[in-house]
């Protein structure tokens, strides 16, 4: 079960996990330069219709909609940034290693959709749980990962 949340959003083009990692960046001090304070009890996520097309065109820049939990102010209605995202039920997995790993995470994950004849609800998202962010050296090998797709089981 996906908890409710409200997110700061903003739409990137990017050709790999390494871009889309140091896009995260510019988009979180954008989101800290306009005010918002984050939501410490949810990570961010990168949200995207269908991540398999990574996969199939590895080398093509892909859209993607990079995320930050924040605490909406009394303003949140009228700023496009903000996307409120309901509860929800989700398909998950976990992974880990290097960016290497993700499309393979995606590709299991879909396939387990596919085999229990449930559409998704909504993007998916990718959560790096650790990765360089944390504001600790991680080695590559011990980066951690979990995809989900929201459905309505």
């Amino acid at each position: 079960m996906l908890p409710p949340v409200t997110y700061y959003c903003a739409d990137v083009s990017a050709s790999s996990a390494e871009e889309v990692a140091t896009l995260a960046y510019v988009v979180h001090e954008k989101c800290m330069s306009e005010g918002y304070r984050l939501l410490g009890s949810e990570p961010g996520a990168a949200l995207a219709d269908d991540w398999r097309a990574w996969s199939q065109s590895p080398s093509l820049a892909h859209h993607v909609t990079l995320c930050f939990p924040v605490v909406p102010g009394p303003d949140a209605d009228a700023d496009p940034n903000l996307r409120f995202f309901p509860e929800t039920d989700a398909l998950s997995i976990l992974g880990f290693g290097d960016y290497s790993v993700i499309p393979e995470l995606w590709e299991q994950l879909y396939e387990g959709l596919d085999r229990s004849g449930l559409e998704p609800t909504g993007p998916a998202r990718l959560i790096a749980l650790v990765a360089p962010y944390v504001g600790a050296h991680i080695q590559p090998d011990e980066f951690c990962y979990e995809c989900i797709i929201p459905i309505d089981a």
